[in-house]
């Protein structure tokens, strides 16, 4: 237990008593439970210990405590006991009088707890106009660093210019947040960049909800562990599905005979047969206006008709890319926007305006046609829809080219480079989500629980040999 010193809290006089040690707590200690689950937003903690002293006139919310765990003392400690560093949340006590018992139950969170209660934003009572956001995107100390950034790097800016800075924690021995709370952030960090920061720069919510939005899951997990330093660390990698980081995973092995119990199996209520990432920057604009197309499973699709798995990554657009569409699909000035490529190809398709004579013999007509059906279509991106209909390639993505053109052609080569490079991105992580989860109805899933051990680390892989069927499973 570690006390947390504030100006707010009541403290009561406990100089009259004697000092407790950790002794004491330990002696006191009933029973205890921890759980750290990727599913959660935080690793949570119960404690149930007697009512040999006042605890709830010892021990306050926010108050630190660290649970170590040592199996068998015979065989020395662990390379790393601990289990739990976290904050506690509430102290309560409890009695069951027709029994003459009372004891008190104390729960809290992991360091994230600090994460969580932390909110961010702007009031809006008292607030006035912020043209660049209340987070700006720079570099300096009035910002963070969004654009063309990675989900790791906008993750360590939030940690180190924000949380460290301003979420303060005064602990016993001159200790603060930082002194037990670090983080280690990674991601797919060749193939990020942030392009467009609208979603950050005006952000609402915990900090915790912040990191969570930053990560881009599934393609980034986000969760907490702890070191043997005795410190809870905040973790975010790319997801190991991949043959390359999941044989770099670290593996513990077991056997049967330590499992107290088991409940393991597998079904198709998590089974998909279409799989689509888009990138969630720009309005009106899909993968497939970058030419990537939807993954599926034809076998699945016998089965479950066109059952989606949808996934978003904001990284995989650049910052040029994202201005340039975006310019297109949101016009200033009060003008209307560009129509749809559907809505364009429909209007050509209904007046039979895509028929190679009526194209040679009335020219003219269609331009006219075009500029009063759509009047935000200019001159010369009339004449050039009429000429890739000429020639046969009015695609959605010779649409989107039309529609992006800047008229410089410097410019022009360039956004075409940064559409291949997104083209090739986008696909590549829509093949993984296909690999990633296609198969998710051959995979077992369940619990298993074994005699207690620190060992056993989230986020590792699990070697389980099983003695009686004679089978190792991996998980």
């Amino acid at each position: 237990m570690i006390t947390e010193k504030t100006s707010y809290e009541l403290t009561y006089d406990t100089e009259k008593q004697k000092q407790l040690k950790q002794n004491d707590f330990e002696e006191a200690l009933i029973s205890f439970s921890t759980k750290n689950s990727m599913e959660d937003d935080s690793p949570v903690f119960s404690l149930v210990i007697l009512a040999k002293e006042k605890w709830d006139k010892i021990i306050n919310s926010n108050d630190l405590i660290r649970i170590r765990v040592i199996p068998d003392s015979t065989k020395g400690r662990p390379d790393n006991p601990y289990i739990m560093v976290g904050l506690i949340s509430d102290i309560r006590k409890e009695g069951e009088f027709s029994e003459g018992s009372l004891f008190y139950r104390i729960t809290g969170r992991a360091m994230t707890k600090a994460l969580i209660d932390f909110e961010v934003g702007v009031i809006q009572e008292v607030s006035t106009v912020l043209v660049d956001g209340w987070l700006p995107d720079r570099q300096d100390d009035s910002g963070l660093k969004f654009s063309g950034n990675t989900a790791a790097g906008i993750g360590n800016e939030l940690m180190e210019k924000f949380v460290y800075k301003y979420a303060k924690y005064n602990f016993a021995n001159k200790k603060g947040l930082k002194d037990y709370l670090d983080h280690n952030f990674t991601s797919w960090e060749k193939d990020e960049s942030l392009g467009d920061v609208t979603p950050f720069i005006n952000y609402e919510g915990s900090i915790r909800q912040f990191l969570e939005d930053i990560a881009a899951k599934p393609f980034n997990e986000l969760f907490f562990e702890f070191t043997a330093s005795g410190k809870c660390t905040a973790l975010m990698r790319p997801t190991p599905f991949d043959p390359d980081y999941w044989y770099q995973l670290p593996k513990y092995r077991f056997t049967s005979d330590i499992v107290v119990e088991e409940s393991v199996g597998k079904n198709d209520e998590e089974l998909y047969s279409v799989f689509v990432v888009q990138a969630p920057n720009i309005a009106e604009f899909t993968s497939m206006d970058l030419g990537v197309y939807p993954k599926f499973h034809p076998d699945l699709i016998k089965k479950k008709g066109y059952k989606r798995l949808d996934a978003q990554n904001r990284y995989l657009l650049s910052t040029a890319l994202n201005d340039t569409t975006n310019a297109s699909a949101n016009p200033q000035d009060g003008a209307a926007p560009l129509p749809t490529y559907e809505e364009v190809l429909k209007f050509i398709t209904d007046n039979g305006y895509q028929e190679p004579e009526i194209l040679r013999t009335q020219k003219n007509t269609i331009y006219s046609e075009l500029i009063s059906k759509f009047p935000s279509i200019s001159d010369s991106l009339a004449n050039n829809i009429i000429d890739s209909l000429k020639e046969g390639k009015f695609t959605r993505e010779e649409y989107n080219n039309l529609t992006t053109s800047t008229g410089d052609a410097e410019r022009d080569k360039e956004i075409n480079k940064e559409k291949s490079v997104a083209n090739a991105k986008l696909e590549r992580f829509t093949q993984r989500l296909f690999n990633w989860y296609c198969e998710n109805g051959n995979f077992y899933n369940g619990d298993i629980r074994v005699l207690g051990s620190p060992a056993y680390r989230l986020g590792s892989r699990v070697l389980y040999e099983d003695l009686e069927q004679k089978t190792t499973w991996e998980f």
